[in-house]
């Protein structure tokens, strides 16, 4: 099941003030808490739920990225990486795997690599940088302590782009110029 817009979740525009979404937040918590809804599972999920989304927008940087690229902005297991050339396809429209060249390939799936922790946006906040069999991460931009990082996947994909291809690979993250897929144009 898909989750709830966090905004959604606490009822506040989308352009709530801080003091807006800490006002929807006490109130939801105290109506959910599960001291005052003992018997309740529903109650005990709703307020788990508002309490996420609080801990999401309250937070400056958690709520950026996710303004930016919706729940995988602020997702702490989305796998993926890549640049052109550099991914290749997986089920359910993820990467685990980083091509160095021809011949070798790092699969983020395996042994605890860190590739896998790189999620796609339409607007990253860094990129790959290959210099002979080693891969680099370079920041676009200055990227706080705990903020997450994304990468434009730019997927190669061989052959003829079906439609299934392309959903597959669709981009659900809602950045403000996304380009809608994980694809690199043709």
């Amino acid at each position: 099941m898909a989750k709830r817009d966090f905004y959604e979740v606490l009822d506040v525009a989308k352009n709530a003030s801080d003091a807006e979404i800490k006002k929807a937040y006490r109130g939801l918590a105290m109506k959910h808490h599960p001291d005052r809804n003992p018997d309740s599972k529903d109650a005990e999920k709703r307020f788990k739920d508002v309490k996420e989304a609080y801990e999401m927008l309250s937070d400056p940087q958690k709520c950026a990225a996710y303004d930016q690229c919706g729940h995988a902005g602020v997702a702490p297991n989305m796998a993926g990486a890549g640049q052109p050339g550099f991914g290749v396809l997986a089920e359910d429209g993820r990467t685990f795997f980083f091509g160095l060249d021809d011949r070798h390939v790092i699969d983020g799936a395996r042994g605890g690599n860190s590739a896998r922790w790189l999620n796609h946006c339409c607007q990253p906040n860094c990129e790959a940088e290959q210099k002979g069999r080693r891969v680099f991460i370079r920041a676009l931009a200055d990227i706080m302590t705990g903020e997450e990082l994304f990468i434009d996947y730019l997927l190669d994909v061989k052959g003829r782009r079906t439609a299934a291809i392309e959903k597959l690979h669709a981009c659900r993250f809602g950045a403000l110029h996304c380009r809608g897929t994980m694809l690199a144009p043709r």
